[in-house]
């Protein structure tokens, strides 16, 4: 009786650590225990040894071996060594262990200093683990060490990639050999603050990607090519190495900027006459328009005032230079639909034309050109002859005016027409003379087309931004048939019929039209409310912009 209730005892605490590992590796550590009591006290003494019996680290023979010495009573640095476990894991809890175990650090510095670097909190100690195991895998244990003094892993989970040019950095500043290491302005001390490290990572790799990734792609025409106007050379300074240039020869701090043009903040040009360097000028894009640009500084040498004849050459060229959205694009795009409307022989006799249109500057990527998106290169086109330029624009105005005019004549929809029908369907089935309902039918559904057209087209001519004279002259266009039809539904009605059927429909027509008068007076004073808080809106804003 004393025996079971003293090997109960002894259970009760074994059963309580082996709780505090990940439920997956109970039973096992159950039956490890089972095995041998020294065991069962490694589970106390050393439970990242334990942990890697059950979890299938290393080969069988090699966890056999490990079982074999912990039954002979060996040391534990012996099993460390057939577990390939650094022995200062044996400082972690049981909750530090949730997967297998990768490679540990085990140099000496590292294994006397990462003791006291272990969370006081054991569930802490997972993710902390992790980190430091992910940096010695994508730097060294130098990096690993100071990733452990971090207190990053008190908030996230490791994540490998993002750690990935943080690790770089600092190998490359332990390593400082080949051509990124020139890129280097700071390098990464094991007494640098995790934000700290985490900027001068992040300067180090775009200047990096800068330095040899932009000057490989392909920037011709548009902004990125070198122009002249008034007589000044606009060349763009791109790379790392043409702004550190451009501020050596004019004495500024424009070789800085490598960053800023990296990330699309800026363009910087080199302004020459005559083969000399005479301004350096920054443009950036103008958030209030997109695709367009401005000039954000114009410096000459040593940052002094640029001469009043090269600040007009910068304007002038600067507005030479289109963005993909303005009317000159929109210009080649209705020329290249109007010419791809053409005959075949005539589209052919204008084929340069025509492909040069095609290879138009198409809207980029903000990020990727962020003030404009040179155009792909190609042949110069031939010039396009004027009387052929102002037939196909005429053409073209011709034809929106023909739209227009299409579509404000009647303007119905399809699904507003259903309804009206239907009620004037239903008000002619109500009548109680089998006789006249169709009569009533007509009648009504004409009198009711006429009353919502008088009172919607001009509003909807309002919301189409029609001229007063346009939106009067299409009314009147659309209505007056709808009254007229009304007039002679009702002179053919048998109720209003008197045998004299001129006089009836002059007497109907009229009527007709006294009720459009009456309902243009009432949607007209709609439309004219409404043009004029239009107006006003529209006066109010140009005062704010004077």
């Amino acid at each position: 009786m004393c025996a079971s209730t003293s090997q109960a005892g002894r259970q009760a605490p074994l059963e309580s650590q082996i709780r505090r590992f990940p439920r997956v590796f109970r039973k096992r550590l159950r039956k490890l225990a089972k095995t041998s009591s020294r065991l069962g006290e490694l589970i106390f003494s050393f439970p990242a040894a334990a942990f890697a019996m059950v979890s299938d680290r290393g080969s069988p023979l090699a966890r056999g071996e490990a079982v074999r010495l912990v039954k002979e009573g060996a040391p534990l640095q012996a099993v460390a060594d057939a577990l390939v476990l650094p022995l200062w894991l044996r400082r972690l809890p049981p909750e530090a262990f949730v997967g297998p175990l990768g490679h540990a650090p085990a140099g000496d510095k590292f294994s006397r200093q990462v003791v006291n670097l272990v969370p006081e909190a054991p569930e802490l100690t997972a993710m902390w683990l992790q980190w430091v195991l992910a940096a010695d895998q994508a730097c060294d244990e130098d990096f690993a060490l100071w990733i452990a003094k971090q207190r990053i892993w008190r908030d996230q989970p490791v994540t490998p990639g993002a750690m990935i040019p943080l690790a770089v950095y600092a190998w490359m500043s332990q390593n400082p050999q080949g051509p990124a290491a020139k890129q280097l302005q700071q390098r990464w001390t094991s007494g640098l603050g995790f934000g700290k490290a985490v900027t001068r990572a992040r300067d180090w790799v775009t200047r990096v990607i800068n330095a040899y990734c932009v000057e490989g792609r392909g920037y011709h025409g548009g902004w990125r090519q070198t122009t002249s106007v008034g007589g000044y050379k606009f060349q763009p300074r791109v790379t790392a190495d043409e702004l550190r240039r451009e501020g050596e020869v004019m004495r500024n701090c424009v070789g800085t900027y490598a960053d800023a043009v990296a990330r699309g903040d800026c363009l910087i040009y080199a302004i020459r006459k005559g083969g000399t360097s005479v301004a350096t000028l920054e443009i950036q894009a103008d958030r209030s328009q997109p695709g367009k640009a401005f000039i954000a500084q114009l410096e000459g040498p040593g940052n002094g005032s640029a001469p009043t004849k090269v600040e007009r050459a910068a304007r002038t060229w600067l507005q030479l230079h289109p963005n993909p959205e303005s009317k000159v694009g929109d210009l080649a795009r209705r020329l290249a639909m109007e010419l791809a409307t053409e005959s075949p022989s005539q589209s052919a006799a204008r084929a340069p034309v025509t492909e040069t249109l095609s290879e138009a500057p198409q809207p980029a990527d903000a990020r990727s050109q962020p003030v404009y998106a040179p155009p792909q290169q190609g042949h110069e086109p031939a010039p396009l002859p004027a009387e052929t330029v102002e037939k196909v624009v005429s053409a073209t105005r011709e034809k929106a005016r023909a739209t227009k005019n299409r579509r404000d004549f009647m303007p119905f929809k399809w699904y507003e027409l259903i309804p009206l029908i239907g009620f004037g369907g239903l008000i002619g089935a109500a009548q109680e003379d089998p006789g006249l309902r169709v009569y009533d039918a007509v009648m009504f559904t004409a009198l009711l087309l006429l009353f919502y057209a008088a009172i919607v087209f001009p509003i909807r001519y309002y919301f189409r931004r029609r001229r007063v004279w346009h939106a009067v002259k299409f009314y009147f266009l659309s209505t007056v048939p709808l009254a007229v039809l009304t007039g002679v539904c009702a002179t053919f009605h048998p109720e209003f019929a008197t045998g004299q059927n001129i006089e009836d429909l002059g007497v109907n027509i009229a009527v007709g039209l006294f009720l459009l008068f009456i309902f243009t007076i009432v949607s007209f004073a709609i439309y004219g409310l409404l043009h004029f808080q239009r107006a006003m809106r529209s006066f109010n804003k140009n005062v704010e912009a004077i």
